[in-house]
């Protein structure tokens, strides 16, 4: 069976670690089926312009861990304007750079990458697979009328839509999704190479662990005020965050461990391969989400 993926989450060499849920989950796939990646990456006609201007250095095409990953660019403004012309340019691209009409196509996330392969579908005659992971729900389809119509559209036009949470799913059941056509499937866990450590925990201390990105609405300031406190009571306990953020707030948290007397406590551990991760889990005694979002 031949898989289109098309995802414009999939990690790059800009960011190995974002979207790599996606990646890893195609690997997996690739045991089954014969997937193919379509990656559309955004594009601004003007050079120098924020973080779009990185995306310019990116390969049209590769291979990861065997995978045909290609990467067309699709014209995208910053700050979501003109948000609703996003699709029909991330359609015009998904269909430049395929060979062969698939069996089935996959889409992550609902807007752009749903709604435009629902309209590629619906000319192939091809059904289509949404998977939604947060950020199409819980910010799409809440924060402007127009963009929850898009999202709507996705959703619904898709001959099933996975919901990698239950919260997610009940989303989508507000948005119009039957049960029949609705999986609750959560990301999972290479079992490989996730193992855990022989260790005695709280030994030479007690060693915290965040990843995700390092953003207040991932509750970071309320963990280091945590921190703080628990440095009062006279516990032995370390923190390490792990991952990475706007450029803009690159020096926001490390300055309030400072302010809050605990960077001797604190560790801050840039973004890392995923492939790294699980030894850092195994070093830390507690894993710790304090997020909003």
């Amino acid at each position: 069976m031949d898989v289109l993926v098309a995802s414009h989450l999939y990690p790059s060499a800009l960011s190995r670690i974002s979207g790599n849920f996606v990646h890893n989950q195609t690997r997996f796939l690739a045991e089954l089926c014969e997937p193919r990646v379509v990656a559309p990456i955004p594009w601004f006609p003007l050079p120098g312009f924020g973080r779009w201007s990185r995306f310019r250095g990116l390969p049209v095409q590769e291979t990861m861990d065997g995978i045909d990953v290609r990467r067309p660019p699709y014209l995208t403004l910053p700050r979501r304007l003109l948000l609703g012309r996003a699709w029909p340019s991330y359609l015009r691209a998904l269909e430049s750079r395929i060979d062969s009409v698939p069996d089935v196509i996959h889409a992550h996330v609902a807007y752009p990458d749903g709604r435009a392969c629902i309209e590629y579908g619906r000319r192939v005659g091809r059904p289509v697979v949404v998977t939604v992971h947060g950020h199409d729900l819980k910010d799409l389809a809440v924060n402007r009328a127009s963009w929850r119509t898009w999202v709507q559209q996705a959703l619904t036009g898709a001959d099933a839509v996975i919901a990698v949470s239950g919260e997610l799913a009940g989303r989508a059941r507000e948005l119009g999704v039957t049960d029949e056509r609705l999986a609750q499937i959560p990301n999972g866990v290479d079992c490989d190479l996730f193992q855990p450590a022989a260790r005695t925990p709280g030994e030479g201390g007690w060693r915290l662990v965040y990843s995700g990105r390092y953003d207040p609405a991932k509750g970071l300031d309320e963990l280091l005020q945590a921190m703080a406190g628990l440095r009062a009571e006279g516990r032995d306990v370390y923190l390490d965050l792990v991952g990475g953020g706007a450029t803009d707030l690159s020096n926001h948290f490390p300055a309030r461990a400072g302010q809050l007397g605990v960077s001797d406590r604190v560790r801050f551990i840039d973004e890392v391969d995923w492939k790294q991760m699980p030894a850092l889990f195994r070093a830390a005694d507690i894993f710790v989400l304090p997020s909003y979002s």
